[in-house]
């Protein structure tokens, strides 16, 4: 897996700060263009999960935003939660599960190690099993899956 700065997603910054004061984190955004409009899906994830409510809550406010910054009102967007065993697609999503159980597949030992997502950094994560924090790099790092 390859680390990827959270300001290398394109518009991840502009909604990162709306979705934080609204008490969740942003754990994904996807822009892209598609034919005449706009198409946005967001990851949003909360301490006592996401209801149907909340992402209506977040459709509205990141509606608003990428319309002004997107220069377009043809914006479709998408707000869900990460859902059970989240794959993980991108290692900035890694950070909005720190702290909670996480599954890495490790190349250098080729299988998977379980435990709790301690830290993410910029070069590795560092998982917690059994009492052991063990450091797995990103280019170690073949699969993983969170919110197990």
């Amino acid at each position: 897996m390859e680390f990827i700065l959270k300001k290398d997603i394109p518009y991840f910054s502009d909604c990162e700060p709306l979705v934080e004061n609204s008490g969740f984190k942003l754990v994904d955004l996807n822009v892209f263009k598609r034919q005449d409009s706009w198409q946005v899906k967001a990851v949003i994830k909360g301490e006592k999960g996401v209801s149907v409510k909340d992402c209506a809550s977040i459709h509205r406010i990141l509606q608003a935003r990428l319309e002004a910054i997107l220069s377009s009102q043809d914006v479709v967007m998408e707000v869900s939660s990460p859902g059970i065993n989240r794959v993980i697609k991108r290692s900035t999503e890694l950070f909005a599960f720190k702290g909670e159980q996480a599954e890495i597949w490790d190349s250098a030992i080729t299988e998977w190690r379980r435990g709790i997502l301690k830290e993410v950094t910029e070069k590795n994560v560092t998982l917690t099993v059994n009492d052991t924090d063990i450091v797995i790099p990103y280019e170690n790092i073949k699969k993983a899956r969170c919110n197990l």
